[in-house]
This record gives structure tokens, sequence and C-alpha cells, in this order.
């Protein structure tokens, strides 16, 4: 058993909870959007915290000329930026709370990570 919220009582865990179950299952899943970026190799150093998060994420160790696209679990693009190399803060309290894929685009390469909106 994991306490996902200390403060709340049988029914106002089913959130957290289910959140947390669908972050647990999708590690596993292999889903993608199709896009013209399967043949570059992963970015590395590139992170992106906290997740799960509420309305904000950060997103460190990006090159330079970098392209930021959002997807949702149905392939559609949520957003869509041009990212400036260093660390970038991302609002995203206007994202549904659900699960996203997070796509950093560059010459060198491309990176991938689900984020789970709260």
């Amino acid at each position: 058993a994991i306490d996902v919220l200390s403060t709340a009582d049988h029914g106002g865990c089913i959130l957290p909870a289910s959140l947390s179950t669908l972050a647990f299952f999708n590690q596993y899943a292999n889903f993608s959007v199709v896009s013209n970026t399967k043949d570059l190799p992963t970015l590395e150093g590139v992170n992106a915290f906290p997740n799960p998060t509420s309305g904000a994420i950060q997103l460190t160790g990006i090159p330079q000329r970098a392209q930021l696209q959002v997807f949702d679990m149905q392939g559609r693009i949520q957003k869509n930026a041009v990212l400036t190399q260093g660390t970038n803060d991302l609002d995203i309290a206007d994202l549904s709370q659900g699960v996203y894929l997070f796509r950093v685009v560059a010459e060198n390469g491309v990176w991938n990570r689900q984020i789970i909106k709260r």
C-alpha cells in the first residue's frame, strides 16, 4: 500500500491514486506519435521536473535551437514552443489532468518523456 495523499479520506484519494496507477503502468507502455524524428538519436542530459506536476514544469539541459511539442494520449498536439538553451519553465496549468508526451527536438536528437498533470 502506498499513501498517495496523507490528508485525503477514502473518496479524496481516488484522483491521486488513479494518476499514480497510470504513471506506474505507463512507464511500461510503448506509445509514440508519428513524426519525422524516428531516425534521430536520443538527446542526453535533458530532464523535466517535477513529475507529476500541477501547473508548471521545468526543462533542463536543453540544447541550442530546440523545439518542444506536447501531445495528449490521443496523439493530438497540445503545445508547441521554441526553447532557449539551458533551462526553460513551461506553464501547463491550462492542460487538463492526465498523461502527456513531452518531446524536445533538436538538430542532434530527440527526447521524449511522459509527464503527469494533476
